[in-house]
């Protein structure tokens, strides 16, 4: 039995085995197909041809690992530039701007391509244009970055594992920045707003700032001693301080009338105001000593009768045992009740030492220095947003 071959167009040798029943090596009154006709990168699934064995031999150019394609000739398929890995990875050509490696049928010049200098970058192509830019470093992007508008709890942008720190929108108009979820920095094109939601400083678009909540500050209004006005009886002293400076010693019912001064501009209207003295000791007593101050006061807003008089005092204060010569203490003295209070309030005080209340106790060895009256002032703005109101 001798084995016959026979090769129709590009097919070589096909085969079959003389029997010697048959002489030729195929016969047919039919026309002979090879099924359905294979187009230019068509791609082929071997399984799908079953006679592919009498078709495909070790003679066509396939090479190991390649995609099997149809190339519209005579052959029908052919191997592909990509290739297929024994693990399944699917390797293409690096491709170029005008010619990216993975593109679209309805437009190729949309795609992506790869360059391997400087440790490899990956391009992203629209019509044309690199658009986009991935690096082992960076990400470079020659578009409009859209994200999601996200929440304090669920952020726009993140980073690395800190997912609870980033960025988001609260609404249209805005951007939030947030740390350990919670919102830090919220900005509008109305305002500026830093610090915890309830509790921040705000910045008007005008640039105006103001302290919401808690986020107020506490400033001073301060009246010296040394400016005021001594009545005709109960005068302190103008006594030696330092060097050669000079301030008022005051004995028990001494008193002196201060200059009057304005409350500020920047005053959180409606909050209460707290008087103090500053006085600094005149030598050192080795027992604890008291004093008691009094701060009579007037206070009136603008275009408003000033208040009647009222006096407020500290009560006894300690003076610690062995506290040395010259030391400066403040003594709180008493509280103007500040409701319906408003900034540029002008007020007008008496400061006067008085005798202690309390049985048993002693006053100090030398009359105290008093330097100053001081009225602590809570503030919600930097100054008023106009010089005439908050």
């Amino acid at each position: 039995m001798a084995l016959q071959s026979c090769r129709i167009g590009a097919v070589p040798n096909a085969v079959q085995w003389d029997d010697g029943d048959f002489t030729g090596a195929i016969e047919t009154t039919q026309v002979i197909k090879a099924g359905a006709p294979v187009a230019a990168n068509d791609v082929v699934i071997l399984g799908s041809l079953p006679t592919i064995a009498t078709i495909v031999t070790a003679a066509a150019v396939i090479a190991d690992h390649s995609i099997v394609r149809g190339d519209g000739g005579a052959r029908g398929v052919q191997g592909s530039i990509p290739t297929i890995t024994d693990a399944g990875s699917i390797l293409l050509p690096d491709g170029t701007l005008a010619n990216p490696a993975i593109g679209f049928t309805s437009n190729i010049d949309c795609g992506l391509y790869f360059t391997a200098g400087g440790g490899g970058t990956i391009y992203a192509v629209i019509n044309g244009v690199q658009n986009l830019e991935l690096t082992a470093g960076e990400v470079n992007s020659r578009v409009w970055f859209r994200v999601i508008t996200g929440t304090v709890g669920a952020l726009s942008i993140t980073f690395g594992n800190d997912v609870n720190t980033g960025f988001y929108s609260p609404g249209a108009d805005q951007v939030g920045i947030a740390t350990n979820g919670a919102l830090r920095l919220h900005v509008s094109n109305t305002e500026t707003r830093l610090g915890e939601a309830a509790n921040h400083v705000s910045i008007g678009a005008t640039g105006d700032m103001s302290f919401i909540g808690t986020a107020t500050v506490w400033n001073d209004i301060y009246f010296p001693t040394g400016t005021g006005k001594i009545g005709g009886a109960n005068q302190p002293t103008w006594g030696a301080f330092q060097g050669n400076t000079f301030e008022y010693l005051f004995a028990i019912n001494d008193y002196i009338n201060l200059p009057s001064g304005e409350i500020l501009h920047s005053y959180k209207e409606g909050t209460d105001i707290e008087l103090h003295c500053h006085i600094v000791l005149d030598g050192s007593d080795v027992g604890a000593t008291y004093v008691n101050y009094e701060i009579e006061y007037t206070i009136g807003d603008i275009d408003e009768i000033m208040s009647a008089a009222v006096a407020v005092t500290s009560g006894d204060t300690i003076i610690t045992a062995g506290l040395a010569d010259r030391t400066h203490m403040r003594v709180i003295v008493g509280t103007i009740t500040g409701t319906n209070l408003k900034s540029m309030a002008a007020l007008k005080m008496r400061f006067r030492r008085i005798a202690l209340v309390g049985g048993g106790l002693s006053d100090p060895s030398n009359d105290p220095f008093a330097l100053m009256v001081g009225a602590h002032i809570e503030e919600d703005t930097v100054g008023s947003r106009t010089k005439d109101a908050k």
